[in-house]
């Protein structure tokens, strides 16, 4: 076995009840085929710009309810 790969061939495990998977085996690389560059490239920008922006998003509802519970007080207020 080459160093990296995972074992070429896999079993299917039993299924609940007594059932069975088909009595085959499926190579790794036939069954989950490697990503080409530009697969990987693209789902690492669709994947880093929608966590940067969910990352801003929930930060400006965090500042903006911050602004709303500590507003200064106007001149000649009382503290409560």
């Amino acid at each position: 076995m080459s160093p990296g790969l995972i074992p070429a061939a896999c079993e299917h495990p039993p299924f609940p009840g007594g059932l069975r998977a088909p009595d085959h085996t499926l190579t790794y690389l036939t069954h989950y085929p490697p990503m080409d560059n530009l697969t990987f490239g693209l789902t690492m920008l669709l994947v880093g710009m929608g966590g940067t922006l969910l990352t801003l998003w929930l930060l400006a509802i965090l500042m903006g309810w911050l602004t709303r519970l500590c507003q200064p007080r106007a001149k000649g207020a009382h503290h409560e």
